[in-house]
């Protein structure tokens, strides 16, 4: 079916939607962008406490739910931008910003596809969601925005629009999956002492040092992932990221350490699990070192990895319809980064990343999209969505 895709409309909503900040904690203005634009446009978005905003269009006819999602945060711009990184830039048929790809382009693509089912009168089989939600880049999963709204949002099918391009071309790539993040923070109890007397005391910063170095270890042990099909092969990331004492004087014994562990995930592996690996570390640290010290294990956040049968029926479809309009086979990548899909999966919703901009880009100074990408997705994005929900049948 030959739908009106807007390139230029498309193309504007990126760059406005580049221009309003939206660092994570700070998405309430992006937020009412996004609900405001579409309400001029005819839509009946729902904007709750967190600054989530639902749109659910119907079709006339049952049929199958589809779900697109996409996070209104960005990570803060670092340095070396050569110009305001809140201010859409076009050169060299690309569109530079902050957010752009991860996921401003996702967001811009998400809003003109709304548009476009609503303007089909509900003439489609099912229902359509569009989830833009926040808070995606911070570590507590409670303040994810996705963690909240799939507890009830549940479909036949999940599009997350993250970037799943390797290149700056319009070639199309698939994420069928990617890694999962457990995050743990560890405080470690010791007793100050005068710097003078150590034997006194119990060290807390040698025993997180302990900990660190007993972590590096263990590290090359962890079990290796692989996916043969895609020439996959990795070992989890395991590391402790962070690390802290009191604020003490030069001459005092710390008798506080916290350490923050961010340890990767891959499928087939548990939070529960994890913990249990670091619980043990920690106990071993105790028994081998012979120092006598307490501490607190907290689970900071935690995401899911997420993994599509490369059989799947749904996978299949998307790759057909690369194929029928761009006449080659799409690459299928895993991620070694996390997403909100693992959100959509746990809530029994299967679940791709497929959206422009190249993951060689991201969180970084002169992120960037590539206007052909930008088009390239979103007409498949209209291609896919228009098959399953049986546009016009």
């Amino acid at each position: 079916m030959n739908w009106d895709l807007n390139f230029e409309r498309l193309e504007g909503d990126l760059c406005s939607l580049i221009e309003i900040p939206s660092v994570s904690g700070n998405e309430q203005a992006i937020s009412n962008f996004v609900r405001d634009t579409l309400k001029k446009s005819g839509l009946k978005p729902k904007q709750d406490k967190m600054g989530n905003v639902i749109i659910q269009i119907n079709g006339k006819h049952e049929g199958k739910h589809v779900i697109l999602n996409g996070h209104l945060d960005t990570v803060p711009p670092g340095k070396g931008w050569k110009g305001d990184p809140y201010k859409a830039r076009q050169a060299n048929g690309r569109i530079y910003g902050l957010g752009s790809a991860d996921m401003k382009a996702g967001l811009a693509i998400m809003m003109e596809l709304s548009r476009i089912f609503h303007s089909l009168k509900r003439n489609f089989c099912g229902k359509v969601t569009f989830a833009f939600t926040v808070g995606e880049e911070v570590e507590d999963h409670k303040r994810h925005g996705a963690y909240h709204i799939t507890k009830k949002l549940k479909g036949n099918f999940a599009m997350v629009l993250e970037p799943s391009q390797q290149d700056d071309s319009k070639n199309i790539c698939v994420k069928v999956g990617n890694g999962g993040r457990c995050i743990l923070n560890v405080k470690i109890h010791g007793k100050a002492a005068h710097s003078g007397r150590p034997f006194l005391g119990v060290n807390a910063l040698e025993v997180g040092s302990l900990v660190v170095n007993k972590i590096r270890k263990e590290a090359p042990k962890i079990k290796e992932f692989k996916i043969k099909e895609l020439g996959v092969s990795f070992r989890p990331g395991f590391s402790v990221t962070k690390m802290s004492v009191d604020d003490s004087p030069s001459n005092v014994i710390p008798d506080y350490c916290e350490l923050t562990i961010d340890r990767r995930t891959v499928p087939g592996e548990e939070r529960t699990e994890i913990i249990t690996q670091v619980r043990s570390i920690l106990d071993s640290v105790k028994k081998e070192s012979g120092i006598e010290f307490k501490y607190e294990l907290k689970l900071l956040g935690y995401r899911r990895p997420v993994l599509m049968p490369l059989d799947s029926k749904l996978l299949k479809t998307l790759m057909e319809k690369v194929e029928k309009r761009y006449s080659y086979t799409p690459r299928l990548l895993f991620s070694l980064g996390t997403s909100d899909a693992g959100y959509f999966e746990k809530s029994g919703t299967p679940t791709l990343s497929f959206g422009p901009g190249d993951l060689h880009h991201i969180h970084k100074a002169n992120e960037h999209v590539s206007k052909a990408g930008l088009r390239a997705y979103a007409l498949i994005c209209m291609d896919m969505i228009s098959d399953v929900c049986e546009v016009g049948k």
